[in-house]
This record gives C-alpha cells, sequence and structure tokens, in this order.
C-alpha cells in the first residue's frame, strides 16, 4: 500500500504553491497508483509510479506537456529526483467526468477522431523500418520466460510464436509506403477514457504512449478491447482505415501482434511472481493466470479468421 508522506506533501505544496486539504485514492492502472488532491487551488491528480517493470514516467509527462491538453489531461511538474518520495510522481490536471466501462458507437466514433488527430503529431526523427516484427522484449518471455510456467505450456509458446511471425512477415511489405513516426496512444481502453460533463472524450494514462505506425494504435483499440466485428467496422469506417483489402491484411497482423504482446506481458507478471520478484505493488496472480488464459484463446481465434 503506497502512503502520501509528509515530505512529498509538502513538495507538491511548494511546485503548486497552495495547501493541499485533502487527499485520497483515486484509482491505480498496471503500472501507477493514482491519488485525488484538494487545494485551496482546485483538485489535481497525483500520479505515482510504483512499476519496476520499466521507467515511462518521464516519457509521458514530455508527451503529455507536448498535447498541452489536447485530448489530455494538462500537466503541471513532474519529479524524478527520488529527493522527496521513493517513485517517480506527476501532478496532472483532474478531469472532472465519468470514466467509461464499454464504447457505445457514438464513443468508437469519437474515439476515431480523437486517434486520428493525434496521429498527425509527429516525430520525424523517429522514422525507422521495421525490422523486428515481433519485438525482443516480446520474443524473451514468449521463448524464454514462458518455461517458468511449465514445459507444455512452454512448447505451446514456440509454436504461437511461430505462427505470429509468419503472420507479420506477410505485411512487411503492405506497410513499406507508410512512416513510422505518428504519436500513438497505444492503450485506449474504456478505463482510460473519460466523458466530461460537456460529453467530450479524454485520454489518460498516456505511460505506453510512443511514436510508430499509426495503425499500431488499432492492435489496443480493436484486439484487446474484444470489440465485436460490427463495432470494429464502426470504428474503422469513422477512422477511413481498413477498408480496402491490403489494409485489412495489416489491421488483422496487428491486432495478432498486440494480443501476442500482451500475452508476452502476462508471461512476464507471472514468472516473476512465481520467482519471488516484485513488479508492481498489490499484483494479483490468478488475475493475470485468468487473463492469460483468456489472451490466448483470442489469439487462436484471430489465427484461425480468414482474411
Amino acid at each position: 500500500m503506497i502512503k502520501i508522506t509528509s515530505k512529498l506533501t509538502k513538495s507538491i505544496e511548494s511546485q503548486l504553491d497552495c495547501k493541499v486539504l485533502s487527499h485520497k485514492p483515486l484509482g491505480k492502472g498496471e503500472h501507477n497508483v493514482n491519488f485525488l488532491l484538494n487545494t485551496i487551488k482546485g483538485d489535481f491528480v497525483l500520479r505515482i509510479y510504483a512499476n519496476t517493470q520499466f521507467d515511462n514516467s518521464e516519457k509521458e509527462y514530455k508527451i503529455l506537456k507536448k498535447l498541452n491538453g489536447k485530448c489530455a489531461p494538462k500537466v503541471y511538474f513532474f519529479d524524478n529526483s527520488k529527493s522527496n518520495f521513493k517513485y517517480d510522481y506527476m501532478i496532472q490536471e483532474f478531469i472532472d467526468g465519468i470514466t467509461l466501462k464499454k464504447f457505445s458507437d457514438n464513443d468508437l466514433k469519437n474515439v476515431a477522431k480523437i486517434m486520428k488527430e493525434i496521429h498527425q503529431i509527429k516525430d520525424l526523427t523517429k522514422n525507422r523500418e521495421w525490422k523486428e516484427p515481433i519485438g525482443s522484449w516480446s520474443k524473451k518471455n514468449i521463448l524464454q520466460n514462458s518455461k517458468y510456467l511449465g514445459d507444455e505450456f512452454h512448447n505451446e509458446m514456440k509454436q504461437l510464436y511461430s505462427k505470429v511471425l509468419c503472420e507479420l512477415e506477410q505485411i512487411k511489405s503492405l506497410i513499406e509506403k507508410y512512416d513510422r513516426v505518428h504519436l500513438i496512444h497505444d492503450d485506449i481502453i474504456p478505463e482510460n477514457t473519460i466523458k466530461t460533463k460537456e460529453g467530450n472524450l479524454v485520454l489518460i494514462d498516456w505511460e505506453l504512449a510512443t511514436f510508430e505506425y499509426f495503425f499500431f494504435d488499432f492492435g489496443c483499440m480493436i484486439a484487446e478491447n474484444h470489440l465485436t466485428k460490427k463495432q470494429e467496422e464502426v470504428f474503422l469506417k469513422e477512422y477511413n482505415f481498413g477498408l480496402k483489402p491490403n489494409e485489412k491484411k495489416i489491421v488483422h497482423a496487428i491486432k495478432i501482434n498486440r494480443i501476442l504482446s500482451l500475452i508476452s506481458w502476462l508471461i512476464e507478471r507471472i514468472a516473476s511472481i512465481k520467482q519471488g520478484k516484485k513488479i508492481f505493488v498489490g499484483e494479483n496472480i490468478s488475475k493475470y493466470q485468468n487473463r492469460l488464459k483468456k489472451e490466448i484463446e483470442h489469439i487462436y481465434e484471430l489465427l484461425s479468421e480468414k482474411i
């Protein structure tokens, strides 16, 4: 359990130039814990990065600064010095609204519009060739760390890796004409989407955001959210991509790639817990095991689809 220390509170008060009247838990993601701060200047969000698996805190801060409140919370300051607190932390704008529980068709259309706008933000220094369809991190978890879940599972994952690699190799020539420079959120799920009182959607939790092929954002949006075929069509039609034969092949392969990455992440979490390693505060191995089973079934369904 993460506790807000008096030293951290004083540091925040100094940065915001106001008194913190109270704080309470606001919720937590897989990599962070958030608190609602009530101050004499209004409400703010204290975002604490309690994940030792990887450190994306500074990257998230820089991306949010670049967005400056565009479809995202504004940020006020970031501290990774560890002088005031044992974890990195950030102070963000509090978005007053309702966190979505699922996407309606209208939400899907609005998210598609937001994504298209976000994808216009580019970093031309990041353009690079897609040399490794399955990244080294996923490869390590699938082919090596899976052994901690048993020999039978390990052999199954090696076979799955080969199948997915084959799918991804087939689209390499199709994506050559696209630039790998677009800002993507890469974790758009209902829990990371807030609807304001005015009916606008704001995306939170930009920790996984990066510069990539724009269609990589569809992996999470469609596959990880388990959209139905009808919902997928609504979303892609609004975005205006994935409607042509080659585009359909790209979207299909990216969906498979995303679920493999999710399986890889779950394997790493489970393997780490089994080895006695602590990656994140308050981990629950049964939650990861149940989801792993669900996503393995999901990826086999995707692999069996004919495009």
